[in-house]
């Protein structure tokens, strides 16, 4: 029970730094008070998405696969986040 604890509270731990340190750094970055907005809001776009998708993703997979797959595009993207900074046009 206490790895089970220990691992979501790492989850939780970090989804509560991503979505307070993303913003953040777009601000730091330059970024337009109205994109922060958006970045701030497609999370919960986002989770709404997840929420519709997944029962289906998880009847076709399975549920192991599908919390992997899962787990892997939640952190492609919150890696990405960085590059997408560097790129970005208009700084």
């Amino acid at each position: 029970m206490s790895a089970l604890l220990a691992a979501v509270f790492i989850l939780i731990a970090g989804n509560g730094l991503s979505n307070t340190l993303i913003p953040l750094s777009a601000t730091v970055s330059g970024f337009a008070p109205i994109a922060v907005g958006l970045i701030g809001s497609a999370y919960f776009g986002g989770m709404l998405f997840g929420c519709l998708a997944a029962p289906r993703v998880i009847a076709r997979a399975g549920h192991i696969r599908a919390f992997a797959a899962f787990v892997v595009v939640a952190t492609v993207a919150t890696l990405m986040h960085p590059i997408f900074v560097d790129r970005c046009p208009g700084r």
